[in-house]
């Protein structure tokens, strides 16, 4: 019973998983809050460098 006791105290006295997990969250958040604000400008992006794009072609001459 010593050793369940020894192993379980050390288990909840150590954060090194939840400081790695606590990390994993926050850089899901950052992904989806990057993901959802490309996703709300993305056809206004889309927009401006199909313009940039259109700058390059060759006008015909007529």
């Amino acid at each position: 019973m010593g050793i369940i006791h020894r192993f379980k105290r050390r288990l909840i006295a150590d954060r090194t998983g939840a400081t790695m997990i606590e990390y994993a969250l926050l850089a899901a958040l950052l992904a989806m809050l990057i993901v959802g604000t490309l996703g709300q400008i993305g056809d206004h992006f889309d927009a401006i460098l199909q313009a940039a794009a259109d700058g390059f072609q060759p006008k015909e001459e007529g």
